[in-house]
């Protein structure tokens, strides 16, 4: 199995890292979801905006789409194990991941183009890609570490996995649900937590977000 600590030796860490906060120093601490009332988004006044639509060469254009077409084949792979009550492998996540933030400038020019690569109409196939895009985007504006955006993106990316278990008469019903109906679909968080339970001890914050994703 992949480690964040391996990706970290092989030098993700030397390229394309983010600025570090004074938080973001402590690696050694796990991030919380609490923590993030005591971080601070960092502005440069003098810095321009960043220009928004997709990369300017056909180089960064194909990378974009090659990147949502590899997330989108993950994620399909990921549902359909968990529909069929199979395990599935966090590698393929992780490894996609650490390529973005290994790539200078990659988080923001993929946030840019969420609009254009829209994958399918099946929301509960897009959303976890766009949460994995925004959530890198704001952490790479909350200066999080490598190691924390490793950390964020995987949980993002895997938070609503629960979901994949609810049966596609209830998620994909036109009109209004009915109570019972309404009571399976909160238990979504639940299940969630237990499917991405086999992963606690190396990943500790893949079933608590996933758990905690309707907190409030």
């Amino acid at each position: 199995m992949v480690r964040f600590s391996e990706i970290i030796k092989q030098g993700i860490t030397k390229k394309g890292k983010p600025k570090r906060s004074e938080r973001s120093e402590k690696q050694s601490e796990p991030f919380r979801l609490s923590n993030l009332g005591e971080l601070r988004l960092s502005v440069d006044k003098k810095s321009p905006p960043a220009e928004a639509g997709i990369s300017k060469t056909v180089k960064d254009v194909k990378g974009i789409k090659e990147f949502f077409l590899n997330v989108l084949r993950y994620i399909k792979e990921v549902r359909k194990n968990v529909v069929d009550n199979r395990a599935f492998k966090i590698d393929p996540a992780l490894i996609l991941i650490s390529k973005i933030i290994n790539t200078p400038d990659q988080i923001n020019e993929i946030y840019h183009s969420t609009i254009f690569f829209k994958p399918e109409e099946d929301y509960t196939i897009s959303r976890p890609i766009n949460t994995l895009v925004y959530a890198l985007k704001i952490g790479q504006g909350l200066e999080y570490s490598a190691i924390q955006l490793l950390e964020l993106g995987l949980s993002a990316f895997l938070y609503d996995v629960g979901i994949f278990r609810i049966p596609e008469s209830i998620t994909k019903k036109e009109g209004k649900l009915t109570d019972s109906e309404v009571a399976i679909i909160r238990k979504h968080p639940e299940m969630g937590r237990d499917i991405l339970s086999p992963f606690k001890k190396d990943y500790p914050l893949l079933p608590r977000v996933a758990y905690e994703h309707h907190e409030r």
